[in-house]
């Protein structure tokens, strides 16, 4: 994984977020011994959140919600 760097806009607000960004992994149904391995579905992992240009990361102080819309928006770019 490597450090990206996306612009979302949640709620009228507009954030240049930090992330590492992973693509998951296709599910295997049987190896050669039998086993497995179901699907990882893709993820993103914020590592700062920032506002017009501002080096504070806002990350701790920014609701589960407004996050969630963030991964959201990241991965709905991935597609």
């Amino acid at each position: 994984m490597s450090l990206l760097t996306k612009k979302v806009i949640v709620w009228g607000l507009e954030f240049e977020v930090d992330y590492d960004y992973d693509n998951g992994e296709p599910m295997v149904m049987y190896y050669k011994d039998m086993s497995g391995q179901p699907e990882t579905p893709p993820s993103v992992e914020i590592q700062g959140v920032f506002v017009d240009g501002n080096e504070q990361d806002l990350y701790e102080v920014i609701s589960d919600e407004v996050l969630d819309k963030i991964i959201e928006q990241i991965l709905d770019s991935h597609e």
